[in-house]
């Protein structure tokens, strides 16, 4: 697929999540709940698309010279994660702005700043674990368009079953969780933690394929 419409296709979908999920959830976006998973997921999809730009085919070995290869890989890696927070902060603000759209009543409706931190925290966190899980799908994937489509059926089966856990769980098991302003933050806190500790593991196993893609004179596609 040519980069232009997949541009195009990746834009209408994220206008279509902007609009779609706040106009359906209503209030109840603004809950932490609803927010957070939000913004990682958007930020999460982005950072994939842009993982897998950066590191198919060719794009893996380019710039990559003797001693380079961790920066190389950080700064591609890296650029992949800040273009998927950014963008996945961009979606949240649209989709605040379908809520108050929706919702106007003379004042402007938003999350509790402390939820918003959490958010960007969390979806950084996200947009990193993404970037580097990424990075090592596409290394050795058969095709850019496979590496995309596996990493979107991840994300997207995740927060669904997130979604299915949340809505399903019986109320006595969740009255118990602890959903106050200061447990959101240690919860958000304890998942970017985890989430960055996993990611780490990612970029040494995404620097050992690039050290063999560069012996073997080109990227190795195996996996898909």
């Amino acid at each position: 697929m040519r980069p232009g419409r997949r541009d195009w296709r990746g834009a209408l979908a994220g206008a279509v999540a902007a609009a779609v999920v706040p106009w359906w959830t209503g209030l109840s976006f603004l809950d932490a709940l609803v927010v957070i998973p939000y913004a990682s997921l958007f930020a999460g999809l982005v950072a994939a698309g842009r993982a897998v730009d950066a590191f198919h085919g060719a794009a893996a070995l380019e710039g990559l010279s003797g001693g380079s290869q961790e920066r190389m890989l950080a700064g591609k890696a890296g650029r992949a994660a800040l273009k998927g927070w950014g963008l996945g902060a961009l979606g949240l603000a649209a989709a605040l702005g379908v809520v108050n759209a929706r919702n106007w009543h003379g004042s402007l409706l938003l999350p509790d700043g402390v939820i918003l931190i959490d958010a960007a925290v969390v979806s950084l966190s996200a947009a990193v674990w993404v970037a580097a899980w990424g990075t090592v799908v596409a290394l050795d994937a058969t095709s850019a368009e496979a590496a995309r489509s596996l990493l979107r059926r991840i994300l997207l089966y995740t927060a669904l079953g997130l979604f299915l856990a949340y809505q399903y769980t019986p109320g006595e098991w969740t009255a118990s969780i602890d959903l106050t302003a200061a447990g959101i933050t240690a919860k958000s806190l304890a998942l970017s933690a985890a989430l960055l500790a996993t990611a780490a593991p990612a970029f040494r196993k995404a620097l050992g394929r690039l050290r063999e893609g560069r012996e073997a004179g080109g990227p190795r596609f195996t996996m898909l």
